[in-house]
């Protein structure tokens, strides 16, 4: 079981962009630190590299969730993007087209499945093929 310096709430730590830390002055003089990585993946705990005090950090992890969605979601946009520019860049653009010929394709074997059976009669009455299998 820990034992906990203190609680401090997210809001009260300073945020460094570039390292993408929170820190929180320690009774050391050093700074508990810890990262947004960290809290994004649930840890509470920030720790002072300087001596072994730890405290629990308040925040509400749906802030830190909703944040990495948007990430992703930015990150999928780029993909895409991306993969758009290679393929206009490559002449490959023809998935559309691959899609509207498989599309066409498939309505011909319907509409030839649906077609009424052709009017040609038969050469002989059924009578007379029934005597010929006598």
């Amino acid at each position: 079981m820990s034992i906990f310096h203190d609680e401090v709430e997210i809001e009260d730590f300073d945020y460094d962009e570039e390292t993408e830390t929170y820190t929180y002055p320690c009774p050391c003089g050093d700074l508990f630190e810890i990262t947004k990585e960290e809290l994004m993946d649930g840890e509470d705990i920030a720790r002072c590299p300087s001596c072994s005090l730890i405290i629990r950090v308040i925040y509400d992890m749906d802030d830190f969730l909703e944040e990495e969605e948007d990430i992703e979601l930015t990150v999928s946009d780029k993909d895409e993007e991306e993969k758009e520019q290679a393929n206009k860049e490559d002449g490959a653009d023809n998935d559309n087209d691959d899609t509207d010929k498989l599309q066409q394709q498939l309505e011909d074997m319907v509409m030839q499945d649906q077609q009424p059976p052709s009017n040609k009669r038969r050469t002989e009455e059924p009578e007379t093929a029934l005597q010929t299998l006598s």
